[in-house]
């Protein structure tokens, strides 16, 4: 299939669900492929980390808890539901 348009009305409601029990999300890359009949999900969170801010010299860590973790479960159930045939 070479336009990805069915796919992405397909998925786009489900995916952006789960990303969005993510906390402090950076970046959400999904790829499918075709070949190796593969999902690929690249994401980028804040959640685990460390940071400050040029008001707050003190280090404040970012947890990343369970409804995070649960929304990234569900962001691969998501993927795996979609796998073609």
């Amino acid at each position: 299939m070479s336009d990805g348009a069915p796919w992405l009305e397909r998925l786009a409601s489900p995916l952006m669900d789960g990303a969005s029990g993510v906390e402090a999300l950076q970046s959400l890359v999904v790829r499918w492929n075709a070949r190796r009949r593969l999902w690929r999900l690249e994401l980028e969170t804040m959640s685990g980390s460390v940071v400050s801010g040029m008001g707050a010299f003190i280090p404040v860590a970012v947890p990343f808890d369970r409804s995070e973790a649960d929304s990234v479960v569900a962001l691969v159930e998501t993927l795996g539901s979609a796998t073609p045939e």
